[in-house]
């Protein structure tokens, strides 16, 4: 299967959210059972999940999460659903204050065990296109606040930054910006609403345009996540010089 979903990614960078293209599987004894909690923590283990397409209905790839007994991710398969055949395996391992996704990426991580920047591909899963050196930045809640990206050819310029903002508990609002000649300008603006009737466990990620997030969320902690569940993204294009927004 041509890995199309890896062109939406730079070309769109919120379509993660608008085209709804995972859904969470929580299986297994421990750790992904909604039944049992793994020790020291509030919530089950999201342990493996699906990517589809929302237009065929046809799965397109599957993330299955391998943990030790210490509820760690060691290995990270990535199926191709059309024909079974593995795309990608990451044997995740944890030198000191870093998450090292496979022999040329990895993630440093804080003092709290939350990542700071990670240090990979553009595409982290199938390592096309450019090296990339992301940063990550929290609010005083511990949700993800900022995504700078910059490229290791040119390592002292941020190209893209990412925005995040929350209102209870919910990531509600994310802009894209790119740097124009010193100015970031934003070009893409995503809205989400959520059911606050109702309250998940470990649901996945939502950050638009990061796919190590989205590839690696098993593995990693980028902060606390939405408490309630998503009902409606809306998608927009932004134009950077009249600030009008036109919905995808």
């Amino acid at each position: 299967m041509k890995r199309s979903f890896y062109l939406l990614l730079l070309l769109v960078p919120v379509m993660m959210m608008s085209c709804q293209k995972e859904i969470s599987l929580e299986t297994g004894a421990l750790p992904g059972d909604s039944t049992m909690t793994p020790p020291g923590t509030s919530n089950c283990q999201l342990s493996d999940f699906l990517e589809y397409d929302q237009v065929s209905g046809l799965n397109t790839y599957a993330y299955i999460s391998t943990f030790n007994a210490e509820h760690k991710l060691v290995n990270l398969d990535v199926l191709d659903s059309s024909s079974g055949a593995m795309y990608g395996s990451f044997p995740f391992s944890y030198p000191a204050g870093k998450i090292q996704v496979d022999p040329q990426q990895y993630f440093v991580t804080g003092t709290d065990g939350k990542i700071t920047e990670f240090h990979g591909y553009q595409d982290p899963e199938n390592k096309l296109g450019s090296k990339v050196t992301a940063k990550y930045t929290y609010n005083a809640g511990g949700q993800l606040a900022l995504k700078t990206l910059s490229f290791d050819s040119i390592p002292n310029m941020v190209a893209l930054q990412y925005k995040f903002t929350y209102t209870g508990g919910n990531l509600v609002k994310q802009d894209v910006e790119f740097n124009k000649q010193g100015v970031f300008v934003r070009f893409k603006t995503a809205d989400l609403t959520y059911d606050a009737s109702k309250t998940v466990k470990s649901f996945i990620n939502l950050y638009g345009g990061c796919p190590e997030l989205i590839a690696f969320q098993t593995g990693i902690t980028a902060g606390l996540n939405n408490v309630n569940p998503i009902t409606k993204a809306v998608v927009s294009d932004v134009n950077f010089l009249s600030g009008n927004t036109l919905t995808v």
